[in-house]
């Protein structure tokens, strides 16, 4: 019997089944390295996530703001209730990331997310397709020949002026959207 189990163990964690993040999600040292890089005075920052990642990721979120000199704030969000209850809690202008959960990547979460969001003045930061062509401020997508930085300022013209070219450069950054 314990021979059966081992194989199908070893199979699981070969399928990448227990994995904190989804394949699609960077990881927080990508994605606060590439925040740090566009909003260089910026400090403090907010992350949704499913509540069944969170210990998993906390030591490599933890190591990732110490290297950029970030404060973080972790939002467990299991349900759209609370998805609600902690948009309320986001200081204004701020960013906010969002990482892959079954409920974060609904698009009516994400139409609910980037619309609260963009009121509050806060940038929206995403590995998800569905947020970037929704509007996010910054998605970092892998695709097949690797990792895809795009920057939307469509909707947040007030961080314009904060993003310089070089920054644009620093970031790897290889699509604007205007």
């Amino acid at each position: 019997m314990k021979r059966a189990v081992i194989p199908i163990v070893i199979i699981c964690m070969a399928a990448g089944l227990f994995m904190p993040l989804k394949a699609q999600d960077a990881s927080p040292a990508q994605f606060f390295y590439v925040v740090k890089k566009l909003l260089p005075d910026m400090s403090k920052l907010t992350i949704f996530m499913n509540p069944d990642n969170v210990e998993g990721l906390k030591g490599s979120i933890n190591r990732a703001a110490l290297q950029n000199h970030i404060t973080v704030k972790i939002f467990p969000v299991s349900s759209a209730i609370e998805l609600g209850k902690h948009i309320r809690q986001l200081p204004e202008a701020s960013v906010l990331i969002v990482l892959s959960s079954s409920v974060l990547t609904q698009k009516s979460s994400a139409v609910y997310v980037l619309k609260k969001c963009i009121e509050k003045n806060i940038a929206v930061v995403s590995s998800s397709q569905a947020y970037s062509d929704l509007g996010a401020f910054l998605s970092l997508i892998k695709g097949p020949e690797g990792m895809n930085v795009v920057v939307n300022m469509k909707q947040y013209a007030d961080l314009k002026s904060k993003v310089t070219q070089e920054n644009l450069q620093l970031a790897g950054v290889t699509q604007v959207i205007e």
